[in-house]
């Protein structure tokens, strides 16, 4: 009797492991370029749960998700942003652009995690400046599974001419990371179920530090501190696209959670046969109905028009043509452009802005 009763017990632990089975993060989970993802946000501070940790959880965020906000990700070879852009940070194998930040930037996928390598910063004036991380800032650790953990510090220095005050400040800024992958299970969003997701919790402790010169010949002194901050995010990883699923941002109190967020994946990653900057869209933001799209590609055939959702808005024939003329009714907001060859290659994305 005793047997048998054994054997039953290792049949359930058995099944309950081929629910969701424990999985390990590694490189090749890591996006691709050319991969885009769409994110919706619901920033109502303490209205999720950040839910139990272990083996074989159930989480479930469907039901009481409110989409605040979207954005949308598109991961680019560095080597084919428009110049400059594709000159700085010459040892990341991977960027995303963000018009709306004004922002780009650089990472490093390699076998021990996803880094970030620095961000450069524009505005419609110019150049802002740089951020470099040296060490990189840790975004995801590589291989990671249930109860693994690790630490990292960061540390990068921006340096910037402050007008008001006639003096060259430097925030220099420091990073301790700490992860540990607490729990994995199932995960519904109100988009979908994955099955075999791991959850790693991040505790980061920050502090930024402001120096000053008054004189300009490179000499700072000390000016404040901000002290240590403490933040708290849990990450729900998959073995799949989008890596990153779901995402809590946490109160230093590790309960309250302040906003949340899931992915979908638009466009899988492809191998990218021309620069992303051969399209052109202007005005971007459009004030009105009217959009001019400038096309390179020789062997453009399609474009197509998407809102944030992923619905198909418009559709035009481009065949041989370079300069084209949109008269668009479209409500204001973010919408992503395809351009695809006769064969259905996609030759080129990239999104633009409708204004009220």
């Amino acid at each position: 009797m005793k047997s048998i009763l054994s054997l039953f017990v290792v049949y359930i632990l058995a099944s309950n492991s081929i629910l969701n089975a424990q999985i390990t993060m590694t490189q090749g989970d890591a996006p691709l370029a050319g991969e885009s993802w769409i994110e919706f946000l619901d920033d109502r501070s303490g209205v999720h749960s950040i839910g139990p940790a272990g083996m074989n959880q159930t989480w479930d965020y469907s039901t009481n998700f409110v989409v605040q906000d979207t954005d949308y990700v598109s991961f680019v070879s560095p080597s084919t942003l428009m110049p400059p852009l594709n000159t700085y940070f010459p040892t990341s194998n991977l960027a995303f652009e963000d018009p709306l930040d004004s922002s780009v930037t650089y990472l490093k996928i390699i076998s021990n995690g996803i880094f970030a390598d620095g961000s450069y910063l524009y505005a419609n004036s110019g150049p802002v400046g740089t951020i470099d991380f040296d060490p990189d800032l840790l975004f995801v650790p590589f291989p990671f599974t249930y109860n693994d953990m690790r630490s990292h510090t960061s540390k990068f220095e921006l340096v910037e001419y402050d007008s008001t005050i006639n003096a060259t400040l430097m925030l220099k800024f420091y990073n301790v990371s700490n992860f540990f992958a607490d729990g994995y299970g199932s995960l519904t969003t109100p988009h979908s179920t994955v099955s075999n997701v791991l959850r790693i919790r991040n505790l980061t402790r920050s502090v930024d530090s402001v120096f000053i010169d008054t004189v300009g010949i490179g000499n700072f002194m000390f000016l404040s501190t901000s002290g240590f901050d403490t933040s708290i995010s849990y990450q729900h990883l998959q073995n799949g696209d989008p890596a990153i699923v779901f995402t809590l941002e946490v109160e230093a109190d590790d309960a309250t959670v302040e906003e949340a967020y899931y992915a979908t994946v638009l466009t899988t990653g492809i191998q990218q046969a021309e620069p992303s900057n051969s399209t052109k869209v202007y005005p971007n933001p459009a004030l009105d109905d009217v959009i001019h799209i400038q096309i390179q590609h020789k062997n453009a055939n399609l474009l197509k028009i998407y809102d944030l959702n992923g619905k198909e808005v418009y559709t035009t024939n481009v065949k041989n043509v370079q300069d084209l003329k949109l008269q668009l009714n479209l409500v204001a907001g973010t919408y992503l452009y395809k351009l695809f060859s006769l064969s259905g290659d996609m030759l080129d994305s990239g999104r633009f802005i409708k204004g009220k």
